[in-house]
């Protein structure tokens, strides 16, 4: 029993790798090679999921904004009756907001007055477009959404009482207003869009210059009801201002009834259908275009999820048969010397202990090795993705923790599974007959 005490497990594994130490070198170069590309493998396996999930993530957004609908109402005919005017404007905003709360959405109606600027470059028919808008709620309209909060320039933003300011596009100053700062009083002459009658706005204060963009570098916008005042489209007698457009925009289109709303505005103002167009179509082919998207993202994630797995499940046979030949060889061939040990009293557990402890010096060696190949592997990889645009793999690798932690993890639990069987064998080995064997 004093034997048994005395007895060093750890010293006695590492005597046995060394002394086969031929056999140990080819089972850590195989599981080295198993390791390295299950890490390579894994970390493109995430780069793939982060880029799936980016786009998922990517396309729920578009559908969310897609959702965002608009109701355009426009009289075509400028000397029509059915101009709206300030009264009707107000009904119809409270009955959008009305109609959208009870559809669990929100909305809200946006006057926009158009006109338009003429290039003052010679020899151009350019036209800039001059918009009257809400100082305060600004507009939304299509791909628009320019307020206060959304608009980026030099200088400031329309004041909310509305007056003799503009706010001026890099292509509008460059072609008209050339020298032109913030601050500084300029005289604006603006075309109807419809009627092609000229106005003269004189003394208009430029408050700011906005920043360039593909968008608004054609666009100069001011108070509407200034725009409006001077343009002809305001009743002295009545306090009335008269609208020719206006932007319906609801957030989440999808909730509500395209024809019941547009119903309630025309009793509102008196329009016809032909003063009213809306986008609901091309909103219900947008959403589906994205939602098959994502749907086809999704089932990209659960096919990578898969090749993982057959990966994982690959790569775990061959290091249980690597394992388990190594160690059933080694059992085999130390008969004689586990009957000893087993002899003077060295018990079952500790019998367990050695082989077990063996395979996790061998797969720990493995893991060293193959860890910092496979880790080069994912690196060299993903440079190759980054330098040629879709790389060798055409993905791009993520070697997280949870890639390498995984990886060993699933390392250690197959190599010790693989050794339990070896484990069994050695431990039920009875002395006399393993001291016999030859």
């Amino acid at each position: 029993m004093a034997s048994a005490k005395r007895f060093g497990a750890f010293s006695y594994v590492g005597r046995n790798v060394k002394r086969r130490s031929l056999r140990s070198a080819i089972t850590v170069t195989g599981i080295s090679v198993v390791i390295a590309f299950f890490i390579l493998f894994a970390s493109i396996s995430q780069g793939l999921k982060d880029d799936i999930m980016e786009e998922i993530e990517r396309q729920k957004e578009a559908l969310l904004e897609q959702r965002a609908g608009f109701i355009t109402l426009m009289i075509l005919d400028p000397f029509s009756s059915n101009l709206f005017n300030g009264s009707e404007l107000e009904q119809t905003d409270q009955y959008v907001k009305d109609y959208c709360a009870e559809h669990n959405t929100t909305g809200e109606a946006y006057p926009l007055a158009v006109n338009f600027l003429k290039s003052e470059e010679p020899d151009s028919d350019d036209m800039f477009l001059l918009f009257g808008i809400d100082p305060e709620k600004g507009v939304k309209y299509d791909f628009i959404t320019f307020n206060n909060e959304t608009v980026s320039l030099e200088g400031a933003y329309l004041s909310p009482t509305g007056g003799a300011e503009i706010l001026l596009g890099n292509n509008v100053l460059q072609s008209n207003y050339p020298g032109v700062g913030v601050g500084d009083k300029i005289d604006i002459e603006t075309v109807s869009y419809i009627a092609g009658a000229s106005a003269i706005l004189d003394n208009v204060t430029v408050t700011g210059i906005l920043a360039p963009s593909i968008i608004y570098d054609n666009f100069a916008a001011m108070p509407i009801e200034y725009l409006l005042e001077n343009t002809g489209l305001y009743d002295n007698a009545t306090n009335e201002y008269f609208y020719m457009f206006i932007s319906i925009w609801v957030e989440d289109a999808s909730l509500i009834d395209f024809a019941e709303l547009k119903a309630g505005i025309k009793d509102i103002a008196g329009l016809t259908d032909r003063d009213i167009s809306d986008n609901e179509n091309y909103i219900k082919r947008t959403i589906l275009a994205h939602e098959t998207e994502i749907a086809e993202q999704e089932e990209m994630r659960r096919t990578v999820d898969g090749w993982l797995l057959a990966v994982i499940v690959l790569l775990s046979i061959i290091t249980v048969v690597g394992i388990s030949n190594t160690m059933l060889m080694s059992v085999t061939e130390r008969r004689r010397e586990i009957g000893t040990l087993k002899a003077v009293g060295i018990s079952k557990a500790r019998i367990y202990q050695l082989v077990l402890g063996e395979a996790f010096v061998l797969v720990l060696i493995s893991l060293i090795i193959g860890g910092i190949t496979g880790v080069a592997l994912a690196e060299y990889f993903d440079s190759q993705y980054d330098a040629e645009a879709g790389g060798i793999f055409f993905a791009p690798t993520n070697l997280t923790p949870f890639v390498l932690t995984y990886v060993v993890c699933i390392s250690i639990g197959v190599a010790m599974l693989a050794a339990l069987y070896p484990a069994w064998q050695a431990a039920r080995l009875e002395p006399t007959e393993a001291l016999r064997y030859e």
